[in-house]
């Protein structure tokens, strides 16, 4: 297989490339009947206490829009994840959280401690509802805690396919599965394509539903340093792994994705290329996210 690198227009490869990753503020989205009247939604808490790399006011901006828009109320968390903490919560979004030293090679340094991991998997259990998008490495890394207590594991490297750019999944390739969130409450919600900008790969130990899966088309590179890539750099089969997956955890509920430009909508370096929900060809990946805070919400049962 011919590997061609594509992370450019997913999350960063270095410090440098992330100034050039801003939000498109001309992107809307809206649907035509939203969960709420406007500002009368359940608030989603965005966490912003980890280094985040995405957040409300920053590649996250259009994120938002897109739930106030279907008349959810989000806001920022900036507290770390105790018992205490997460009452205030019923949903909760985790994106791209690095630690804040050198997340930059291995080993990866974690973003959480395992007790903030531990109050998360307590949390959900007593019914919150978590959606934990973690990109390319070292984010991955970074929830590693995270990932083993919902047992889930999350490889810590850059999934890749043999075409240069981004990738449309569709429910004919059966790569994007038919379920209750890719099927929404109605037809005008149905989910037929999705498109990504890169991201990683992994694997529940558990039961789940996926949503998008890969296929033997794909390998996910295990590199030293993030973007630097040889033909002795590590690699692994990406068939049977998996991108997007969503469970029940005790009373509450779980959906992981693994790449996070998905459901920004941004303008990426010195050309301002679009990238993310404002693609053209990724027009359906914003009602895959309002299905997705649908079905964490308990509005898809």
């Amino acid at each position: 297989m011919k590997i061609v690198l594509f992370f450019v227009a997913s999350f960063f490869t270095t410090l440098s490339l992330t100034a050039q990753q801003i939000a498109d503020s001309s992107f809307q989205f809206k649907p035509a009947k939203p969960a709420y009247p406007k500002n009368n939604g359940t608030f989603i808490h965005v966490d912003e206490a980890h280094n985040n790399f995405h957040t409300l006011s920053t590649r996250y901006y259009t994120f938002g829009r897109v739930l106030s828009n279907d008349g959810y109320q989000p806001k920022p968390f900036v507290r770390k994840f105790t018992d205490e903490s997460l009452k205030e919560c019923k949903i909760l979004v985790v994106a791209n959280a690095i630690d804040a030293s050198d997340p930059w090679k291995l080993p990866t340094p974690s973003a959480f401690t395992k007790e903030e991991a531990d109050a998360l998997k307590r949390w959900v259990k007593n019914g919150g509802s978590l959606f934990l998008i973690a990109d390319h490495m070292p984010c991955p890394g970074a929830a590693v805690f995270i990932g083993k207590a919902f047992e889930v594991n999350l490889y810590n490297g850059f999934a890749i396919y043999q075409k240069e750019g981004y990738e449309t999944f569709t429910r004919a390739s059966g790569q994007l599965k038919e379920n209750i969130i890719t099927n929404g409450r109605n037809s005008a919600e149905r989910v037929d394509s999705v498109t990504i900008f890169g991201g990683h790969a992994f694997l529940p130990t558990r039961s789940f539903t996926p949503i998008i899966a890969f296929n033997d088309d794909h390998k996910v590179l295990l590199p030293e340093v993030a973007g630097e890539f040889s033909e002795k750099t590590p690699s692994i089969d990406a068939s049977g792994l998996f991108h997007s997956v969503f469970f029940q955890e005790g009373k509450g509920r779980v959906v992981i994705a693994a790449e996070a430009a998905m459901f920004s909508a941004q303008l990426a370096g010195p050309s301002k290329a679009k990238m993310g929900m404002n693609e053209p060809a990724a027009r359906q990946n914003p009602q895959l996210l309002l299905n997705m805070i649908h079905w964490l919400d308990g509005l898809l049962r």
